[in-house]
């Protein structure tokens, strides 16, 4: 079966057309199986036109072929278009781009109220040689970037705030890791909406919700985490070895304060755990059982209630 896909693929004259996709054939029609390929200039007869809103042309056993003597330009896909930093004020709020840049700084993840419910999110940095501007990571996104690493990332959504131009990642966007870049735009950029005075919370833990997954060395992507040997990335499918995965792990937490008897509810990110306990030596039930014995644990939270440090005395 050929297919032409869009209107930039098929090119017809009196029936004429040339070939730039095919596809894998069916079970019918054995007879005819080999006889077209790319870029072969061909006249079909007696084609089904069932599917012209698709531009999908089906070649039956009903169907002669003949080769054409006019050989035809074919018209290729247009290759895509990668934005630089410092196009991204020139274009429309919400606009879907493709970027490739360097992530130069990653913040802790925090917790926003959007009014309906709370979502995670991260900000980072992200730079090419002509300027940089803010990431915004979602839920499952979210410690899918490594600092001074370089990546390709496709269907980034625009937005604008207080004037700014920054990136956020959607539910279609891909991310694959490339070659370094070299040398980008060295600046920091923080979102506006998270600054605010940390506050100290401390009592004994009540309640634990702790949850670890890997990071797929090949794109990036989380894998859930698996007892098996070897794990598969559902995003590129690379399998790697479970011990030589990156871990990242969050715990959300119940503080009963001792003398108030207020629960807070806290969430702790890998850095914070790790300072606690070592997340890679020890398994998930350990761990969440060290939590829980803790009769007093203090903790300085951002307004966000995302645990920032942990206070040593």
């Amino acid at each position: 079966m050929a297919e032409a896909s869009s209107n930039k693929d098929l090119k017809a004259d009196g029936g004429q057309l040339d070939v730039s996709e095919i596809k894998e054939p069916l079970a019918y029609a054995t007879n005819i199986h080999g006889v077209v390929t790319k870029v072969s200039p061909m006249k079909l007869i007696k084609r089904s036109a069932i599917r012209e809103d698709e531009l999908e042309i089906i070649v039956s056993d009903k169907s002669t072929i003949a080769p054409s003597p006019k050989k035809y330009k074919v018209q290729q896909l247009a290759e895509t278009v990668v934005t630089t930093i410092d196009g991204l004020p020139m274009l429309s709020i919400n606009s879907l781009i493709t970027v490739k840049v360097k992530v130069t700084h990653c913040d802790e993840p925090v917790q926003i109220n959007t009014g309906s419910k709370n979502l995670q999110k991260q900000d980072c940095t992200v730079a090419d040689t002509t300027g940089a501007c803010r990431l915004v990571l979602w839920e499952d996104k979210i410690g899918t970037l490594e600092k001074e690493t370089s990546y390709f990332l496709t269907d980034v959504r625009i937005k604008r705030f207080a004037n700014e131009s920054f990136l956020s990642l959607t539910v279609d966007s891909t991310i694959s890791i490339v070659d370094n870049i070299g040398d980008v735009v060295k600046e920091t950029l923080f979102s506006p909406e998270i600054f605010g005075d940390d506050k100290i919370v401390s009592g004994e833990v009540l309640t634990v919700h702790y949850q670890e997954f890997f990071k797929c060395l090949a794109c990036g992507s989380k894998i859930n985490a698996s007892e098996s040997l070897i794990i598969q990335c559902m995003t590129c499918n690379a399998k790697v070895k479970s011990n030589k995965a990156v871990k990242s792990v969050i715990a959300k937490l119940q503080i009963k304060d001792g003398d108030t008897a207020e629960i807070q509810r806290v969430t702790m990110f890998t850095n914070v755990i790790n300072q606690l306990v070592d997340i890679n030596n020890n398994k998930k039930e350990f761990i969440e059982e060290y939590l829980l014995s803790l009769d007093e644990l203090i903790v300085h939270v951002n307004k966000n209630m995302i645990v920032t440090s942990l206070d040593t005395k």
